[in-house]
């Protein structure tokens, strides 16, 4: 039942990435500003970013097809996913122009680095193509470390995601996240999530997906993990910027309701997880 529900998410995943990415690209080539090259802060989706949703897609998509023709070219597409986007961190770091941001399609819109990812999106493409050699790997390690060094590229998005449903300022954010646009946040969230899917079941993914008791633990705190403090930071979000409650009043509050949630959350799974220990121990004796 798990893997049906995780195939049918798989299919969603890559259709909405393909969907995003090949948009975002006939928008570049027509030089058409519709919905997926600009956001309202600002931020946009380049063509080269685009180009690389569309070639992780592909590479996710053959890496386990077994025929052996089809190794070369998702190495080939893995690697061109890597050099590029490490070619635009050196741009940014050595303040060089490689000429690469402007080589499919010119950027006539941006008036900063025209055509060039941001740094946060180059970073995630880094970490992202990194973790696909896992994909390859016989190596047990190798591939439990390649799983973790992918999940960098969803803490990253979800940052810039926090950052849009919390409506922060664009003055606000860290320079780092200035530049990288809500559609490309939610597409690494994608893509990532496709990684670890098509992983073999160890590290990560045997931890967050297993059925072991550890992982059904797990699963069951994962939405109290990330649900409950993104819901009560939009709620002293909200309260602050609308002067009802001061920024200290609300860290104090937020902090107090955040143990104070946790803990029952964490009491009432703990009496579901006794109850079952006690079946267990009921069947174990008859």
């Amino acid at each position: 039942m798990k893997s049906q529900k995780l195939k049918y998410i798989s299919y969603l995943f890559t259709y909405l990435v393909l969907l995003f990415s090949l948009l975002t690209m006939f928008e570049w080539a027509f030089h058409k500003q519709l919905i997926f090259t600009t956001n309202k802060d600002g931020a946009t989706t380049k063509f080269n970013t685009a180009l690389l949703f569309l070639l992780s897609i592909i590479s996710l998509i053959i890496c386990r097809i077994k025929q052996r023709e089809y190794r070369k070219p998702f190495f080939i597409l893995t690697y061109t996913i890597l050099l590029i986007s490490t070619l635009t961190l050196v741009e940014y770091i050595f303040r060089v122009n490689l000429h690469i941001d402007n080589l499919f399609v010119k950027d006539t819109f941006s008036a900063v680095n025209p055509g060039r990812m941001s740094e946060a999106t180059a970073v995630c493409f880094v970490f992202f193509a990194i973790g696909l050699t896992g994909l390859k790997s016989t190596n047990r390690a190798y591939i439990a470390t390649t799983q973790h060094i992918a999940l960098v590229t969803s803490v990253v998005s979800l940052i810039t995601i926090l950052y849009f449903i919390l409506k922060i300022p664009v003055e606000s954010k860290i320079q780092f996240f200035k530049t990288m646009s809500i559609q490309t946040s939610m597409s690494f969230v994608f893509i990532s999530s496709l990684l670890i899917f098509k992983s073999y079941n160890i590290g990560f993914k045997e931890t967050i997906l297993g059925n072991s008791y550890g992982s059904r633990s797990l699963q069951r705190l994962l939405p109290f993990i990330i649900l409950i403090p993104f819901f009560l930071s939009f709620l002293m979000l909200t309260l602050i910027n609308e002067n009802i409650i001061g920024a200290q009043s609300g860290i104090i509050v937020y902090t107090l309701v955040l143990i104070l949630s946790g803990f029952l959350y964490t009491y009432i799974i703990s009496i579901g997880l006794n109850k079952s220990d006690y079946l267990r121990k009921a069947l174990e004796k008859n």
